[in-house]
């Protein structure tokens, strides 16, 4: 964290948690207008851990999640829901080549369920955040990671070696 550049750390909060304040701040008085209102924001599963390699990162989708808490509660008297989905890895498209797929499957063993998500995933949740099948739902943090945050960021299996005892 010492080596990040000022310029790193503000590139991360401008994209990731001034651009959600400032797209949400200009939907509100539209939607504010018309009594009704979806705001969904994207975070990441780096926001709710600590990262060391990333730590502008993991702050700025932290605050994108509280500010989702934040707004959500005072906009649901004007009937505009704000929620947040939360992804884990996902592959952001299938593997060109068998290097490619070779790293996506061992990237995959770190997460619970063995591999990693898939973009198209997140969109039926997003669907659902947006319909109002989800007219009850506002200020919520949706995690989509394949148990990535509940199993840790470890190989499944993995145990680890305390004080040079492992007991497999």
């Amino acid at each position: 964290m010492w080596e990040l550049s000022d310029d790193e750390w503000q590139n991360s909060v401008a994209v990731n948690l001034d651009g959600t304040f400032y797209c949400t701040r200009s939907a509100i008085p539209v939607m504010q207008q018309q009594q009704s209102g979806i705001i969904l924001n994207i975070a990441s599963g780096m926001g709710m851990r600590a990262t060391p390699q990333s730590p502008g990162y993991a702050a700025s989708k932290a605050g994108v999640i509280n500010l989702t808490e934040t707004v959500s509660a005072a906009l649901a008297r004007d009937n505009i829901r704000v929620n947040c989905i939360t992804p884990g890895l996902v592959a952001q498209q299938p593997a060109s080549n068998s290097t490619e797929k070779q790293q996506q499957l061992d990237r995959g063993k770190f997460i619970t369920v063995g591999r990693l998500g898939e973009a198209w995933e997140l969109g039926p949740l997003a669907l659902f955040l947006c319909s109002d099948a989800s007219s009850y739902v506002t200020g919520a943090n949706f995690c989509i990671d394949g148990g990535g945050l509940a199993g840790g960021i470890a190989p499944t299996g993995y145990k680890p070696d305390i004080n040079g005892v492992n007991d497999d």
